[in-house]
């Protein structure tokens, strides 16, 4: 009996897991778009293009840790997208150890800015040590913090964080639509919940 409570537990984690990524996957691929060939994202160096946000660098790891031959973004498949950025962006943020909307929000973070700056980031908004680990003291954090105060300030630190790169690089182009995407995020999250 106590195996079966627990294979239903695991069934209903993976089913709550599954449905906060697929949401949050929702609002990403709508951010990122699909082919990016802009010569001013540093994604897109030597002729490469962005797909889905999914660089030929990152695109390339990953295919060498399946054992795959590697090929252009122009060709990444969307299930593709989907497994990589399960693996390499929700489960390595941390994202899946995070309550709505904040895994949303943190997902997003690391698909736009990578995972450790992601963390970084959320611990900036916490007012937690900068250390880019999702420890105790960090989860003690997001667990005692009121949602809604934090959903702000996490929006806040982001919009900060791409202001303060924007003039430090003297490189507006980005900037615009770095904000812009974080009004939508403010949205969906208001709409999706």
């Amino acid at each position: 009996m106590r195996i079966e409570k627990r294979n239903i537990y695991d069934h209903l984690e993976a089913a709550h897991t599954s449905l906060s990524y697929e949401r949050a996957l929702r609002f990403v691929l709508h951010a990122e778009g699909g082919i990016n060939a802009s010569a001013a994202d540093s994604g897109n160096r030597g002729g490469n293009v962005t797909n889905h946000g999914v660089t030929q660098a990152v695109y390339n790891d990953w295919r060498r840790e399946k054992g795959l031959p590697y090929r252009s973004t122009r060709e990444i498949t969307l299930n593709e997208v989907k497994e990589l950025y399960y693996e390499d962006f929700w489960l390595a943020s941390g994202s899946n150890l995070l309550p709505y909307p904040l895994d949303v929000i943190h997902f997003d973070a690391a698909v736009n800015k990578g995972p450790r700056r992601a963390i970084l980031l959320l611990q900036r908004s916490l007012g937690v040590k900068e250390d880019g680990l999702i420890g105790n003291k960090t989860k003690s954090a997001y667990l005692k913090a009121e949602k809604t105060q934090l959903t702000k300030k996490y929006l806040h630190v982001r919009a900060k964080y791409y202001k303060d790169i924007s003039a430090k690089n003297q490189n507006q182009i980005f900037l615009r639509g770095w904000l812009n995407r974080l009004t939508a995020l403010e949205k969906f999250i208001r709409t999706a919940s």
